[in-house]
């Protein structure tokens, strides 16, 4: 089963949207709205604050200790958090157990080059299907005052795998710019 993480700060549109999807009524949790009372005493429950309590029905609320607002699943696979950073990092810290430790995240190395994308492809390509453990991306340049044309990303769990693939692929990028030379 796929998991997917959603963040939205327009949580409202964003609630119909999901519940229209996986075709579920949206319901107002007065769970939500007293705990929203609770841990929030001086803000008047408007209704626009109540919208912020409408979610798809059914759905599992996973709640984080000093925060009104829920973790939401719906579907059994799709996590939906607010966008707010801090929102989001105490809810998955909360959460650890279904996503795994904050600490166990992906290490990440970026270069860049003055070489063009089509020159790198091939020689990133064959980097990559030798070590699928990593995940390469190579961007194009998209704004000009930027001093490189390609990015390349370099992503994996292992941080020394990371460093050793980043070193495998700047070799490269110096091998093609000396025959461009």
């Amino acid at each position: 089963m796929a998991l997917f993480l959603i963040t939205t700060e327009l949580l409202t549109g964003f609630m119909q949207s999901i519940a229209g999807a996986f075709d579920l009524a949206l319901e107002l949790d007065t769970s939500i709205v007293d705990r929203m009372k609770a841990i929030s005493p001086n803000f008047e429950v408007t209704e626009a604050r109540k919208r912020m309590a409408i979610l798809p029905s059914p759905c599992e609320k996973i709640m984080t200790p000093g925060l009104w607002v829920p973790l939401v699943v719906a579907n059994r696979n799709v996590y939906i958090l607010p966008g707010i950073p801090s929102l989001f990092k105490q809810m998955v810290e909360h959460a650890e157990d279904r996503f795994g430790s904050l600490d166990a995240a992906f290490a990440r190395e970026v270069l860049t080059t003055d070489l063009y994308e089509g020159d790198i492809a091939d020689g990133l390509r064959s980097i990559s299907e030798a070590n699928d453990d990593i995940s390469i991306g190579s961007y194009p340049k998209t704004v000009k005052s930027e001093d490189y044309n390609v990015k390349i990303t370099l992503e994996g769990r292992n941080a020394s795998r990371v460093a050793e693939v980043s070193h495998e692929v700047s070799s490269l990028l110096e091998a093609l710019s000396a025959e461009r030379s």
